[in-house]
C-alpha cells in the first residue's frame, strides 16, 4: 500500500492518517488462550502483568500482532518470553492445547478454536484492542471500480 502498487488493502489499525483514508470493519479485543489445567484457566479475566513469567506463542515477526503484543507487554512492565512463533493461528492454539505456552489472539479467531482444548479468557488491565480497516492512499487516483468496491464493502461490512 505504501509503495502505491495496490489501490486498496486491509490493515491492522491505526494507520498513518496523513497518508491513508480508511474505514474500520472489525473492532474487538485480543483474548488470552491457556491450557485448561493452567493456573489462570478458571479466571473471569486476567491482567496483562500477570503474564510476565509465562512462555508466549506468537505470530511471526512479519505479522502486526507480533510487535503489538510485545509492545503492550513492555508497557505493562515486562519483556515476554517468546518460545515459538508461527504464521498459523491453528498451530498457535494447538501449542497452547499441548500446554507449551500461552497465546493472545483476536476474538474472531478464538471463535474458531475448540474451547474444550484451551481456556479462552478476556484480557484486562489493559485490554488490547485489535481493529481491521480497509485503507487506500490519499494522494492516489482511485478508479471507478475501486471506489465502488470501497462503497460496496463499507455497506456490506458496516463501519465499526
Amino acid at each position: 500500500m505504501e509503495s502505491g502498487q495496490t489501490d486498496i488493502g486491509v490493515a491492522v489499525l491505526p494507520v498513518n492518517e496523513e497518508v491513508f483514508h480508511y474505514y474500520s470493519f472489525v473492532k474487538e479485543n485480543l483474548r488470552l488462550l491457556v491450557h485448561p489445567s493452567h493456573r489462570l484457566a478458571g479466571r473471569k479475566a486476567v491482567s496483562l502483568p500477570e503474564l510476565a513469567e509465562e512462555p508466549f506463542v506468537l505470530f511471526r515477526e512479519d505479522f502486526t500482532l507480533h510487535d503489538r503484543i510485545i509492545r503492550e507487554c513492555v508497557q505493562a512492565g515486562f519483556e515476554p518470553q517468546v518460545v515459538y512463533e508461527s504464521s498459523q493461528w491453528d498451530l498457535i492454539s494447538g501449542m497452547v492445547a499441548a500446554n507449551l505456552g500461552i497465546a493472545l489472539l483476536p476474538e474472531t479467531i478464538c471463535g474458531e478454536i475448540d474451547a474444550s482444548r484451551v481456556a479462552i479468557l478476556p484480557l484486562s488491565n489493559p485490554s488490547i484492542p485489535w481493529q481491521l480497516g480497509m485503507i487506500w492512499r490519499k494522494d492516489r487516483y482511485l478508479s471507478f471500480a475501486a471506489r465502488e468496491w470501497i462503497s460496496f464493502t463499507r455497506s456490506l461490512l458496516g463501519e465499526k
